[in-house]
């Protein structure tokens, strides 16, 4: 068994796909700091997820299940990934790597679900690093946008937003992390079993402020390389290439608390020696509550029904605004971020932001219906901050883009 250290960001290129993104994933609070050290004695009860890689012969030869906790300080990330043939030989910090085995980590942390598409010559494409594609198309992911990648040597690399340049990376994450590896690296004359990587990423190097119910559009992959020189990657969103926030599925965070961490010996303690007490009290308090009926007993007791109804009354009013967001929407109900989720989780309907999202293209299609107003002038009326995310977003919830759909309905 070998044993090294790494971690890494990549940024990877794309064009749009018409996959639809996974249902919201929540994440556990870590009940203590996660050891990074490649033993994963330590993530009972952590979120999971499995991807599955065909060889392209019909067979799945490998497999990696992500596993994933949090806590105040850190989003920690687990791959345990199966593969009978290990092959590594990338020790430059670059995006070579994916020609490893390896696994990648993606991360939106505004969850604007945004990316940029631009119209470059194919010889600037190439230059680039791209390959060739219709008309030179390539995606850039944001400045909010992130990849961590590790291959199965310890190898890494590290780039951040539109960065593209391999050689030259402007980002370096200061991530804890450790690879192990079960058989021989590059030896095909022996049957592997496979590696794992673990990795702690500090909330800071990534630009977020965890807080209870915190969304981030996030993806997890991981590539296969085979001796006969053939590659076969898989991902949580089923997209190909990775680059595609719009795409990627959502990590709802947990209440953000040390008091989620199971109590200590000496806090149960503590706690039988005033729960007597504590049950005359809490007695008081529930005579008192049945003594005033006309008082409302708290978020928890809002019938979803009626919650519902509320949330899409607000939607209807405030779709416009280029605030409207999950937090607004929960704030304006009185209601934590975190419940609120849950109330359209458990009714069915869709995240909040889909839900917005499809009321803006359904105003800015009666807008393009029944007006004169321009493209641009329509998108800033119905909400969005930008023409080209206002382009792509209906594109991709209606399939052609705003001006096909003006010329279908005038024609």
């Amino acid at each position: 068994m070998a044993r090294c250290h790494a971690a890494a960001v990549l940024l990877a290129c794309s064009l749009h796909s018409d996959a639809t993104p996974p249902s919201p994933l929540e994440i556990p609070f870590a009940p203590a700091p996660v050891s990074i050290n490649g033993d994963l004695s330590e993530w009972q009860g952590a979120a999971t997820l499995t991807l599955f890689k065909d060889n392209g012969r019909g067979e799945r030869d490998n497999a990696a299940e992500v596993r994933l906790l949090c806590d105040t300080a850190n989003l920690y990330v687990a791959f345990k990934v199966s593969d009978t043939e290990l092959r590594a030989s990338q020790v430059r910090d670059s995006s070579s790597l994916w020609y490893d085995d390896a696994v990648a980590v993606f991360l939106d942390t505004r969850h604007d679900a945004s990316d940029r598409v631009e119209i470059i010559s194919t010889e600037e494409f190439e230059r680039r690093g791209g390959v060739t594609w219709s008309e030179g198309r390539r995606a850039y992911l944001e400045d909010d946008d992130y990849n961590l990648m590790v291959n199965a040597r310890g190898s890494i690399a590290a780039f951040k937003g539109r960065d593209l340049d391999p050689e030259c990376p402007g980002w370096r994450a200061d991530i804890v992390r450790a690879v192990v590896c079960t058989g021989t690296l590059n030896e095909p004359s022996d049957i592997d079993s496979g590696y794992v990587v673990e990795a702690a990423i500090p909330w800071k190097v990534v630009g977020v402020e965890p807080r209870s119910g915190t969304v981030i559009g996030v993806d997890f992959a991981f590539n296969d390389a085979d001796a006969d020189g053939n590659r076969h990657s898989a991902d949580w969103c089923d997209i190909r290439p990775f680059s595609q926030p719009h795409l990627w599925g959502d990590l709802i965070l947990p209440e953000m608390s040390v008091a989620n961490r199971p109590p200590g010996r000496l806090a149960l303690a503590l706690g039988a020696a005033v729960l007597l007490c504590a049950t005359a009290v809490v007695g008081l308090k529930m005579r008192l509550r049945r003594a005033r009926p006309g008082r409302e007993s708290g978020q928890r007791t809002l019938p979803h029904a009626e919650a519902v109804q509320r949330i899409e009354a607000y939607l209807a009013e405030h779709y416009a605004s280029e605030n409207t967001s999950v937090e607004s929407a929960a704030n304006y109900l009185g209601l934590s971020v975190r419940y609120f989720q849950k109330i359209l989780k458990r009714a069915g309907k869709p995240t909040f932001s889909r839900m917005l999202s499809e009321m803006r293209i359904q105003k800015a299609e009666q807008l393009l219906r029944n007006t004169d107003r321009t493209i641009s002038e329509i998108c800033f009326e119905v909400g969005f901050k930008r023409p080209d995310a206002f382009a792509r977003l209906f594109r991709k919830h209606r399939g052609f883009s705003p001006s096909e759909f003006r010329e279908k309905t005038d024609s």
